[in-house]
């Protein structure tokens, strides 16, 4: 896969302006020449050899203040890689991932954070770790330890034992500037106990500075190690956001220990954002944690990820959702939505007095059930984003969907997406030409509409002709993300056209066609590389491709 994503100052080249580069050259070469702003993002795989030609083009970029690297680095790759990094002086942002991480990789990596003088944050994903000791783990965090600009740090997929805890936990404590942590504690090698969870806790509590907090793969197995955690977080002065994916198998996260949480968090001074994930939200978990919603003084956000919710857990979340004073978001995936739970949710987001954004996972959903949320959208004072995903939003549900995104007095955002279940075949359904004809007619008369995504509708061209005379006459819309798997040449140029007129169009996502002709994907490239260098306020492009040359991509 193909992936640029970026903002760019001047018009990208057309395809073919550099026929004879290297792919991976040309893709740098567009970054920094192209880009103020300096980011670089690759996640297709290359070779160490393209990775030296990718270090010779950015190693004298001296403005240059993000790399991503999205793909299986080896130690030859970050050795060649840390010459160039380490000499960036304005280099903020560092994400890598290496399949198979060793001592002698995580000493070169170290070598980089401990000495880019910008630096920011680090990002750092393995598959497995089976070279990395200790001993490696100890240098990595003496170099997050003295690290002088180092705010955020992530690290994926580590085997995180007791003894690497204590080892990072003594960094976490004392890097002086570190403000954010992720940590992914899934252990091939076994589970976090209560020892790692206390060095881990306590290190939080101390790191005067740490604002985020996100643990993933938790398993709290004792009231003592959720007592621990949650009095780090209560005590925290500066904690601005937790996020906790419990690993909850055989209900080891108890009504008792989610209240200790929900104490926690209820009392926590600057806490604004919290992210649960945590298996059945049954009325024992759903009465302390609605508490804390309810009452948490400083609290905008809120995302709640369960397999199933009770009636009661519903009833009790909805009156904390609509009487939490400072609540701008809510995230909710539950499971069913039942026609008495929707009713319920929907008179929480109507009358919600700060609810600005929604994103709900619906299973089920009726028209009955979309005419209740869809009411709740129209009338909600100050809402300005929706994200739906749903099993079908075909037919009757759009309709409904669409009178509330048209008369919505303050929507700026909408995100729909058709989950699709590969078995049984009956159970998928394309948007249906009426049920586009009325969001499209929405879209184009929605007064303050600024971004539309639809994904997994596979849209064909007839479709397109459709939404494309909507983007095109839509007066405030700026971005657009869109899957085209299904379009032909026809509906590119439609598209493309649609893009070239948007009069204020600032941002274009696209899954493009995988599986037409080399030459009609070669030509929908052409169409679209023109409306986006003639775009008059276009300043970002992301395009996603399963197939065709990578060459086709130089210069979008």
């Amino acid at each position: 896969m193909s992936h640029l994503d970026t903002p760019f100052n001047r018009k990208p080249a057309l395809p073919g302006d550099h026929p004879t580069a290297p792919a991976v050259d040309c893709v740098a070469k567009f970054w920094t020449d192209n880009n103020q702003a300096g980011k670089l993002s690759i996640s297709k795989r290359i070779t160490d050899k393209e990775v030296a030609l990718l270090v010779e083009s950015i190693r004298h970029e001296r403005a240059l203040q993000s790399i991503s690297l999205n793909f299986d680095l080896t130690d030859d790759s970050l050795k060649i890689l840390n010459e160039a990094i380490r000499h960036l002086p304005a280099l903020q942002s560092l994400s890598l991932e290496c399949f198979d991480l060793t001592d002698n990789g995580l000493k070169l990596l170290s070598d980089v954070i401990r000495h880019v003088p910008a630096l920011q944050s680090i990002r750092l994903k393995c598959d497995r770790s089976s070279g990395l000791t200790d001993d490696g783990l100890k240098i990595l965090v003496e170099a997050i330890r003295h690290a002088p600009a180092l705010q955020s740090i992530s690290l994926k997929f580590l085997d995180f034992t007791d003894d690497r805890l204590k080892i990072l936990s003594e960094a976490i404590r004392h890097a002086p500037a570190l403000q954010s942590i992720s940590l992914d504690c899934s252990l091939p090698s076994g589970r976090l106990t209560d020892d790692g969870l206390q060095l881990l806790s306590q290190a939080i509590r101390h790191a005067q500075a740490l604002q985020s907090i996100s643990l993933d793969h938790i398993e709290i197995i004792t009231d003592d190690g959720m007592k621990l955690l949650s009095d780090a977080i209560r005590h925290l002065p500066a904690l601005q956001s937790i996020s906790l994916d419990f690993f909850d198998v055989g209900g080891h996260l108890t009504g008792d220990r989610l209240k200790l949480l929900s104490e926690a968090i209820r009392h926590a001074p600057a806490l604004q954002s919290i992210s649960l994930r945590c298996g059945d939200f049954t009325d024992d978990r759903a009465a302390p944690l609605s508490e804390a919603i309810r009452h948490a003084p400083a609290l905008q956000s809120i995302s709640l990820y369960c397999s199933f919710a009770t009636d009661v857990g519903m009833t009790l979340l909805s009156e904390a959702i609509r009487y939490a004073p400072a609540l701008k978001c809510i995230s909710l995936r539950c499971g069913d939505l039942t026609g008495d739970r929707m009713k319920l949710l929907s008179e929480a987001i109507r009358y919600a007095p700060a609810l600005q954004s929604i994103s709900l996972e619906c299973f089920g959903l009726t028209d009955d059930r979309m005419k209740l949320l869809s009411e709740a959208i129209r009338y909600a004072p100050a809402l300005q984003s929706i994200s739906l995903e749903c099993l079908d939003l075909a037919g009757d549900l759009m309709k409904v969907l669409s009178e509330a995104i048209r008369h919505a007095p303050a929507l700026q955002s909408i995100s729909l997406r058709c989950i699709r279940r590969p078995d049984p075949v009956e159970l998928w359904q394309d948007l249906t030409d009426d049920g586009l004809k009325v969001l499209s007619e929405a879209i184009r008369h929605a007064p303050a509409l600024q971004s539309i995504s639809l994904e997994d509708f596979d849209l064909t061209d007839d479709l397109t002709k459709l939404l494309s005379d909507a983007i095109r006459h839509a007066p405030a819309l700026q971005s657009i993300s869109l899957d085209c798997l299904r379009l032909t040449k026809d509906g590119l140029q439609l598209l493309s056209e649609a893009i070239r007129h948007a009069p204020a169009l600032k941002c274009i996502s696209l899954r493009c066609p995988w599986d037409l002709k080399a030459k009609d994907i070669d030509d929908g490239m052409k169409l679209l590389s023109e409306a986006i260098r003639h775009a008059p306020a276009l300043q970002a492009v992301k395009l996603t491709s399963f197939a065709g040359d990578r060459s086709l991509f130089d210069g979008l």
